[in-house]
């Protein structure tokens, strides 16, 4: 209920501030994925939020949760904690048990924002949880300059299932390369172009 009416009067902000254009939905499966992005600006886990016809899960620093207000708002929309400055195991097993769930987890493959033009590579975590959870990556591109009025394209590639590129066990240079396949897949999805006639959120 109150992720529904976060997203509703964040919707409703966005907007009134942006042309928010959509493209893909159906590539969204009925059951749990990773949503994996790019990551442009502050404003991208609500892009993705509003542009989802269904809940998107996040991790959130744990600094979030430490206060009552805090840990109340974030645990009702399906957030996770994680401590940002350790490998954080519970925050890793409870995104697992969320996709082995059903549930969608949005993560920015590239784990940080990244500037147009700017040179970047994928994190392996995106490739480790969708493994680890035997779900599928959904790759999505972002493309906006964020500026007020300024139109956001969101386009969702067909999934993609890592499961195809896996023999034996994986190391970590394994997960980066598989989340850089990922990436490549996000690229591709830019040079597609622009957005026409499509979904409008």
């Amino acid at each position: 209920m109150l992720y529904s009416i976060v997203k509703c009067a964040v919707k409703l902000y966005l907007m009134f501030r942006y042309r928010i254009k959509v493209k893909g939905l159906e590539n969204i499966p009925k059951g749990g994925a990773v949503l994996a992005a790019n990551h442009l600006s502050n404003w991208d886990p609500v892009v993705l939020v509003v542009s989802c016809p269904r809940k998107v899960s996040f991790m959130a620093k744990a600094e979030l949760f430490s206060s009552k207000l805090g840990k109340w708002f974030f645990t009702n929309t399906d957030m996770i904690p994680v401590k940002r400055e350790v490998a954080d195991l519970n925050a890793v097993k409870t995104s697992i048990k969320y996709l082995k769930d059903g549930k969608l987890l949005g993560i920015f493959v590239e784990g940080r924002r990244v500037k147009e033009g700017e040179d970047s590579e994928a994190k392996g975590g995106v490739a480790m949880l969708a493994i680890k959870a035997k779900k599928p990556v959904v790759p999505v591109c972002i493309e906006s300059s964020f500026k007020t009025f300024s139109k956001i394209n969101v386009i969702y590639g067909k999934p993609i299932d890592l499961l195809n590129n896996v023999e034996g066990k994986l190391t970590s240079d394994d997960y980066k390369e598989l989340g850089g396949m990922v990436l490549d897949k996000i690229r591709s999805l830019k040079k597609e172009g622009t957005i026409n006639g499509d979904h409008s959120s």
